[in-house]
């Protein structure tokens, strides 16, 4: 749980606020107001079946796993570690990921996603420096070209010595910047592809599946390949019922003569009453 957030039941005031703003107002939002982390107030929704124009299952799915995040023990040193806006940004990547694999992780691929979230974090906070750094070589650029453009004697060489030595320093740092960019960028390759995430691996699998039965079943490993060809599987079964039951009536051809395509003990008795009739 955050720090700084309402603990305990909630108070009757606070579940008539729910009650005024659940279709007007996300779970997040409602959260913040009350001061209060998004569990309880999920809870209390489901509890008392409150309609909500916000709260669909993916919400309430996101809802669930970032509890989920928040029990592990890994999230207070997460806490401690970025800054308020950056851990929202970790929460979500976290959320994201942690879907994509259906939420089908072992502990050590739980830590692998944790890491691939620390260098996501980095990766975004490098970016924002780096960006700063260049925003301020520009301001400062723009006092100097001003300082230059007074005569000679009217020049604070004191000043003008300060904002070059400012200057040379983000110069500086920006290699460094892009250094270390790059080192992120390898490291998020590295953890990517230890969990087998990246589109290049997915691809392969389906591929491999081509070839030979243990590549089929390799194959399968993957959520996503799985629950597709299941969802695939069953629409076919609903299908060919369909079409036995369509081919066991009776049907009239061009030349005007009627027959059932498919005649057995079970279509026999789909047309029985036709037939009487």
């Amino acid at each position: 749980m955050s720090e700084g957030h309402k603990r305990g039941k909630l108070h009757k005031a606070e579940e008539q606020v729910i009650r005024d703003n659940i279709n007007k107002l996300s779970i997040e939002e409602i959260a913040r107001s009350l001061n209060r982390t998004t569990e309880p107030i999920a809870r209390f929704i489901k509890d008392n079946n409150l309609i909500s124009e916000q709260m669909d299952d993916a919400e309430t799915r996101r809802i669930r796993l970032r509890g989920f995040l928040h029990s592990r023990n890994y999230w207070a040193d997460v806490q401690k570690q970025f800054a308020e806006d950056e851990l929202e940004t970790w929460e979500e990547n976290w959320i994201q990921v942690f879907q994509q694999f259906r939420e089908d992780c072992s502990y050590t691929e739980e830590l692998d996603i944790k890491q691939l979230c620390n260098i996501e974090a980095l990766i975004n906070r490098n970016l924002s420096s780096t960006h700063q750094c260049r925003k301020n070589m520009e301001m400062i650029q723009k006092k100097l070209d001003d300082e230059y453009e007074k005569d000679k004697d009217m020049r604070d060489m004191q000043y003008i010595g300060n904002l070059e030595a400012q200057l040379s320093f983000m110069r500086t740092a920006i290699p460094a910047y892009t250094t270390e960019f790059q080192k992120l960028c390898e490291k998020k390759d590295s953890v990517t592809k230890s969990l087998k995430a990246t589109r290049d691996q997915r691809v392969k699998r389906i591929e491999d599946s081509k070839t030979s039965w243990i590549g089929v079943i390799r194959a399968l490993e993957d959520a996503e390949l799985r629950d597709r060809v299941g969802d695939e599987v069953e629409l076919m079964k609903i299908a060919k019922d369909r079409a036995y039951d369509r081919l066991g009536q009776n049907h009239q051809y061009m030349d005007n003569k009627v027959d059932r395509p498919i005649l057995n003990a079970d279509t026999l008795d789909l047309t029985e009453g036709e037939d009487n009739g």
